[in-house]
């Protein structure tokens, strides 16, 4: 439910955005883009951006199980000057935040993805452009030069043509992107009913697009899922690192057995992510899995050997401080 000013705001039938200065946090925005996209015939969007795997359990979790987790104050420190910056893979950001991938924002706004960018260069946070984007990855690349770290993300998903693969890590290396996120929670399309039901037409259709733009390329199969290597392993981890120079993440770790292989394998980061509950239903949220892979991380020695950032269910900066004390370097920010 909204909270009471914005579902006031809601209920009037000539409803318009509200002004900036009474939107307060992410709950409101979450209940105004809702209106917003329904009342202008784009429910499917909406249901798509909203939507988690079967009963939506792990969706629902990853905010809830922030709930649970209480603070533990300590007093009399001095903090009349507090400094948000941090460092991600070795470069100073403007917090320990960035903008996780989300795939066609254009489906919300004719912007897409640039507003993303634009917005995470404002802030001299990176964001994490989305292999399945509204917009070219050229155009998006340019939009977060602004960005004065520079510092920039390119999440992928494995194609099966290894040849494929190769010339989107080639395009990265060109473009100066600073992490290749590498999702691995995600072998095979989440049962997310709302979109079954949607028959998710233009998002398929946005989709084919998008991938026919880059010039050369070679001519992928129709479809969301088609071009995701069910085979994936943590061979393909080894081949990765040794054909690109560019630090790899890997995007839906939820373990800590698979943390420490993933150190073991060389990556510089891990994202501790389960696709925003969107693939598969039941699953333990990014927060309760977090303790066990940094635990598991420092008894083998290897907690040094990469970074370990987190996403899904952050709503607010106490959810980010939560993360940070129980051992994560990062937190990513979705599509709440």
């Amino acid at each position: 439910m909204p909270p009471p000013h914005i579902a006031k705001i809601l209920g009037e039938e000539e409803w318009e955005v509200p002004p900036v200065e009474a939107i307060l946090n992410v709950h409101d925005l979450v209940a105004i883009a809702e209106r917003k996209l329904v009342k202008e015939g784009k429910k499917q969007a909406w249901d798509y951006y909203s939507s988690g795997a079967c009963d939506e359990l792990t969706y629902q979790e990853n905010e809830l199980a922030f709930k649970r987790i209480w603070m533990r104050p300590r007093v009399l420190v001095d903090v009349k000057t507090v400094d948000l910056t941090s460092k991600i893979l070795g470069a100073t950001v403007g917090a320990p935040l960035f903008l996780s991938a989300c795939a066609m924002c254009g489906m919300g706004h004719e912007d897409g993805e640039l507003a993303w960018a634009e917005s995470a260069a404002g802030l001299d946070i990176p964001f994490m452009s989305p292999n399945l984007s509204s917009k070219s990855r050229s155009a998006i690349f340019a939009a977060q030069q602004a960005s004065p770290t520079g510092h920039r993300m390119f999440q992928i998903y494995v194609n099966p043509d290894r040849d494929v693969v190769l010339e989107q890590l080639r395009a990265c290396e060109a473009a100066g992107v600073t992490a290749v996120c590498v999702t691995v929670d995600s072998a095979v399309a989440g049962p997310r009913e709302r979109d079954q039901r949607n028959k998710i037409a233009m998002l398929l259709k946005q989709q084919a697009q998008q991938e026919s733009a880059a010039k050369g390329a070679k001519a992928r199969k129709p479809g969301v899922y088609a071009n995701r290597d069910p085979a994936l392993n943590w061979k393909d981890v080894a081949w990765f690192c040794s054909n690109t120079t560019i630090p790899i993440v890997l995007k839906g770790v939820q373990c800590g057995e698979d943390a420490v292989l993933a150190a073991k394998a060389g990556v510089a980061a891990i994202l501790v992510s389960n696709h925003g509950g969107r693939n598969m239903d039941t699953a333990r949220s990014s927060i309760e899995a977090l303790p066990e892979i940094i635990s598991m991380l420092t008894e083998a020695g290897l907690r040094s050997k990469l970074e370990v950032w987190l996403d899904g269910g952050i709503r607010r900066g106490s959810d980010v401080v939560k993360a940070l004390a129980l051992g994560a370097n990062a937190c990513g920010i979705g599509k709440p």
